[in-house]
């Protein structure tokens, strides 16, 4: 999942203000065991990340998978572990 194109203040922006709302609510999640809104929140991110990915810097392309990754090691470890 590597984005097309380097650039695009606005999609960066949108990028990185949707992974910091999920780390945020994905924590709050896990902490009260809310599995399942948990997962959900995971999907909406997976889903901007693929609306702003052509608008998108590499850098902030990269801390967005490697947030994912990270948010979803807990539920999901062994396949984490191989991507």
């Amino acid at each position: 999942m590597e984005p097309h194109q380097s650039g695009g203040d606005e999609g960066d922006v949108r990028l990185r203000r949707a992974v910091h709302q999920t780390i945020r609510d994905v924590t709050e999640d896990q902490e009260k065991f809310r599995y399942n809104t948990m997962l959900a929140k995971l999907m909406t991110l997976v889903n901007t990340m693929f609306e702003v990915r052509n608008q998108t810097s590499p850098e902030a392309w990269g801390e967005a998978v490697r947030s994912l990754l990270l948010l979803l090691a807990p539920s999901a470890p062994h396949i984490t572990e191989e991507l």
